[in-house]
């Protein structure tokens, strides 16, 4: 199992709550975790943006699918966030996600990715937030692909999928 392999362990801390932590080092290029099986949602269905991960999007007709944890212990709920991450999500064809590293994890890094490189919008109550990551190159605001000072700059999930 991946989680035993990288020994992937759920911590806690004061200023982050729960977040996923590397226990073994994770060469670059290496699939981290796959999602757990979740609900797709279409974005009319969804309820809360901050428990979703968009998944895909149809720029054509501008429908937007989102994938929803089953339980609330699932290992999703915990990946953070981070303007210089370590890890990038993959979507297959068959809509399973993936995180594969970017560059080397090191023992007891936090895994994290770039939510603006999977949301296109959160503005609103669509879960937009006041960035404190520390990254050097922190952009001070999450709010999607859409509303990034350099969205050309945001590497697209690994898979576009038509949705029609």
């Amino acid at each position: 199992a991946l989680i035993a392999q990288h020994r992937l362990a759920v911590r806690e801390r004061e200023h982050i709550g729960r977040y996923i932590e590397a226990g073994a080092r994770i060469p670059r290029g290496e699939v981290v975790m796959l999602l757990p099986p979740n609900l797709l949602l279409w974005e009319e269905e969804v309820t809360d943006y901050n428990r979703v991960l968009q998944i895909a999007s149809d720029t054509a007709s501008g429908a937007r699918l989102f994938s929803s944890s089953l339980s609330a212990d699932d290992l999703d709920n915990f990946l953070c966030h981070s303007c210089d991450p370590n890890t990038a999500v993959h979507i297959g064809a068959d809509l399973t996600a993936a995180l594969v590293a970017v560059r080397d994890i090191e023992v007891g890094e936090n895994v994290c990715f770039d939510y603006d490189t999977t949301e296109d919008d959160l503005t609103g109550d669509k879960g937009g937030f006041s960035c404190a990551c520390g990254a050097a190159r922190c952009r001070g605001q999450v709010l999607g692909r859409q509303h990034a000072s350099e969205p050309e700059a945001l590497p697209l999930p690994a898979t576009t999928l038509s949705l029609v």
